[in-house]
This record gives structure tokens, C-alpha cells and sequence, in this order.
């Protein structure tokens, strides 16, 4: 069995042939940088979510937490 790290580009190659099947004209560079773009997109939008997450318990970096803080953090 193959790892899924290695098998998912091999799958996006299948993949980007059916429109070149289809319509005669390659689009790797458009599916490719859109893959790009949205993981990029989602590690911005996970590092957004944290900051707001953190301001909404009153988060204070470097200092001792409150046990009800540690709750919410749990939860």
C-alpha cells in the first residue's frame, strides 16, 4: 500500500487529463495554483481563527493563567 502523501499527486495527474480528453487544451498551471492558493488560504484562515480565539479569553502572553481560562481553553 502506498503512503497517501505519494498517491495524491498521481491522482491529481488522472485527474487533469479528462478536460484535456475533453476540450483538447491543458490546464495544469490553473489547477495547480489553485491547490496552492486554497492551502495557503486555509492556514491563513486557522491562524485567524486562533487570534481571534485567543482574544475573545482574554489570552495574556507571558503571563500565569487563570484556572477558569484553563476550562475554556479544555473545551
Amino acid at each position: 500500500m502506498q503512503h497517501p502523501v505519494r498517491l495524491f499527486p498521481r491522482c491529481l495527474l488522472k485527474r487533469l487529463n479528462l478536460p484535456e480528453l475533453r476540450t483538447g487544451q491543458r490546464s495544469e498551471a490553473v489547477t495547480f495554483s489553485g491547490q496552492t492558493f486554497t492551502g495557503k488560504l486555509s492556514v491563513a484562515i486557522a491562524g485567524g481563527a486562533t487570534g481571534v480565539i485567543l482574544t475573545i479569553i482574554n489570552y495574556v502572553p507571558n503571563q500565569a493563567q487563570s484556572p477558569v481560562r484553563y476550562k475554556v481553553c479544555s473545551l
